[in-house]
């Protein structure tokens, strides 16, 4: 939800958790976009290491999807440069160390032809726990 908010705010599509997206709108989702919404950013994550300290790595899949393959790659461009080679930021108390993408593909359009696109960032997080701190 971090880098959803965080996203939006840097202007790449509308998140919100609460209310409806506009129609016109590039929507940012997490994990699914309904097929209703054709402009937009999907992020889904999953784990990928998760050390004795407290520091952890969450990949995130970015899947985007567009009328145009254009737009899918200009917004993974946009995306590519809010997002990689980041650093030292919190976002909702989580500290970020860093954020890299590590690779990228353009699928070509789906059964309803839209085009689509899949780029995987790994976050580095500094998040203690109870028995990681």
């Amino acid at each position: 939800k971090g880098l959803a908010q965080l996203l939006a705010t840097a202007g790449l599509g509308h998140y919100s958790a609460t209310t409806a997206y506009p129609p016109d709108a590039v929507g940012i989702f997490l994990t699914d976009a309904p097929e209703t919404h054709p402009e937009a950013i999907t992020l889904a994550s999953y784990g990928v290491s998760d050390d004795v300290d407290p520091d952890s790595t969450i990949g995130v899949q970015v899947r985007f999807r567009s009328a145009s393959a254009t737009a899918c790659s200009d917004r993974a461009s946009a995306l590519f440069a809010t997002l990689h080679a980041r650093w030292s930021l919190t976002v909702n108390g989580v500290r970020i160390e860093q954020v890299l993408r590590r690779n990228s593909a353009p699928l070509g359009a789906n059964n309803q032809g839209l085009f689509e696109r899949v780029d995987s960032y790994y976050v580095d997080v500094h998040y203690p726990t109870t028995h990681r701190t």
